[in-house]
């Protein structure tokens, strides 16, 4: 909850009016269509992401570290981090800026 990305950085208004809604919206596809919009949500190798990230997953999950993490677009540059466990999706982080997997714009 706390740390960087930590829930406690999101307001409750942001939660229910943003985060929610989008997580309700995202429950009525498949995992096939919701990684299908490569721009907006990824599977990104737990290699890849901010070396501060990695260490937090290292210290949660020890040896049993995923290979992989799940960034869900909620609005903007909002992201929810989390781990796919079968079908369901375990939320890790909120992440308002983009940093756990900084990109950069296209044509800019």
């Amino acid at each position: 909850m706390g740390g960087p990305w930590g829930w406690e950085s999101c307001t409750p208004e942001e939660i229910l009016t943003t985060v929610v809604r989008r997580l309700h919206a995202y429950e009525e596809r498949t995992w096939g269509q919701l990684l299908g919009d490569t721009l907006r949500n990824h599977q990104i190798p737990t290699s890849e992401i901010v070396r501060a990230a990695q260490r937090r997953l290292q210290e949660a999950w020890g040896e049993d570290l995923p290979d992989h993490i799940y960034s869900l677009a909620v609005d903007g540059k909002k992201r929810i981090w989390g781990i796919k466990q079968g079908t369901c999706y375990r939320v890790l982080w909120w992440d308002p800026d983009h940093e756990i997997y900084p990109v950069e714009k296209r044509r800019t």
